[in-house]
């Protein structure tokens, strides 16, 4: 019996060792990767989206990953938000964009008029926020692209009176 003590103190000493030694070799990573690196490293696997405030640096960066156009001087007010956690995910941006701008994104996502009588603007998937004004986008025209395996959408709605843009993207 004493022997079987002595083993399983032996055995949990030498799994906490290697326990603190894992804790302590992350952290020595973590002191000399160095703050940069470590921001990057943060960007390349939790992009930030600001959804709170508009152009920020993350927001104007992921515009650039998601809408896939460079920034012009006449693209503002961008806001961004993504759910990307559990089965599916979804990202919503509004910003305030010429009519050429509408275009040129229109015609980069290859997106065609949806023209639909009974439509399905994914509101049931979007988020309520004060920048994402659902009761106007229902009115837009909405633009649209899905995958040829119908698991990816893009929707994206343009706001002539008040030059406000809506893009979507989710996927099933």
């Amino acid at each position: 019996m004493a022997n079987k003590i002595k083993g399983l103190l032996i055995t949990l000493v030498l799994i906490s060792l290697l326990i603190l030694g894992g804790i302590s070799y992350t952290a020595y990573r973590l002191w000399t990767i160095g703050k940069v690196e470590l921001i990057e490293l943060r960007e390349k696997f939790f992009p930030q989206f600001d959804y709170e405030q508009a152009d920020t640096k993350a927001n104007k960066q992921r515009f650039k990953d998601f809408l896939m156009i460079k920034p012009t001087p006449d693209i503002k007010d961008i806001y961004c938000f993504d759910d990307a956690l559990g089965i599916n995910a979804d990202y919503m941006f509004s910003f305030s964009c010429s009519k050429a701008t509408s275009q040129r994104i229109i015609q980069v996502h290859k997106l065609k008029l949806d023209t639909a009588y009974f439509r399905d603007d994914g509101f049931h998937m979007q988020h309520d926020f004060i920048w994402w004004n659902k009761e106007r986008i229902c009115k837009l025209p909405k633009y649209q692209w899905i995958s040829s395996n119908k698991r990816w959408y893009k929707y994206y709605w343009y706001d002539d009176e008040e030059s406000k843009a809506y893009f979507f993207e989710f996927d099933f």
